[in-house]
């Protein structure tokens, strides 16, 4: 498959993007799929060392010879965690909710816990994220958490697949109030969140965040 690269800054980073998970799995499927001319990289965003988006512009076919759409942003697959929280004393359910700024909507958003993967098995990385949005102190395990369903969340636009989870963990009426409003999330990659904790009933109408919804449909189904 013929690669460009649009700019040089980005030609350095070759290597790099040819040996991470995210280009090989993508440009399997496609190499599998359909018929490529070419595909030019038009930015490559880095998060620290590892690379994070991918814009690129591809020239294809499908099998039939019809051109196909080429604007692709590839970011990876990520995980949604439902996390609901079982009070101790009343067995009342209430789901964690994260609220961050998201500049594509330009606003805040509540939405479960979630990250991408950039390497190794999405219970895993549903573990980290638990662990950095929510509470480190919290004995958060694999075991625990269900598999709800996993799909792709814009197949228009991006690459992303997504594995959604729901985690249930009982603590004391004290301990959840304790998380409402703490703040959390991994500074270095200047994320600053905040927990909301709502009622399980009145969780579906709170979030705007479609993964959420869905995550509470399939959990309640």
């Amino acid at each position: 498959m013929i690669v460009k690269f649009k700019n040089k800054e980005d030609m350095s980073l070759e290597k790099k993007l040819f040996n991470s998970n995210k280009w090989i799995s993508w440009a399997n499927k496609i190499q599998n799929n359909f018929i490529v001319n070419f595909v030019e990289i038009i930015k490559i965003h880095m998060f620290g060392n590892k690379i994070g988006f991918i814009h690129a512009e591809v020239s294809a076919t499908d099998k039939e010879g019809n051109a196909i759409p080429g604007i692709v942003f590839l970011r990876g697959d990520s995980v949604s965690i439902l996390t609901i929280l079982i009070c101790k004393e009343t067995n009342k359910k209430y789901v964690v909710f994260t609220d961050q700024a998201r500049l594509p909507i330009g606003k805040n958003i509540l939405e479960s816990p979630a990250g991408m993967i950039d390497e190794g098995i999405p219970s895993v990385k549903a573990i980290e994220e638990l662990k950095e949005e929510v509470a480190e102190e919290i004995d958060f395990t694999e075991t625990s958490l269900t598999k709800l369903t996993s799909g792709y969340t814009s197949p228009g636009g991006i690459d992303e697949k997504i594995d959604i989870f729901a985690y249930e963990v009982t603590l004391h009426a004290a301990e959840i109030a304790k998380l409402q409003n703490k703040i959390t999330g991994n500074k270095s990659e200047n994320e600053l969140i905040k927990l909301n904790i709502v009622e399980f009933d009145l969780a579906f109408n709170k979030t705007e965040s479609i993964i959420t919804k869905l995550a509470i449909l399939s959990y309640i189904k």
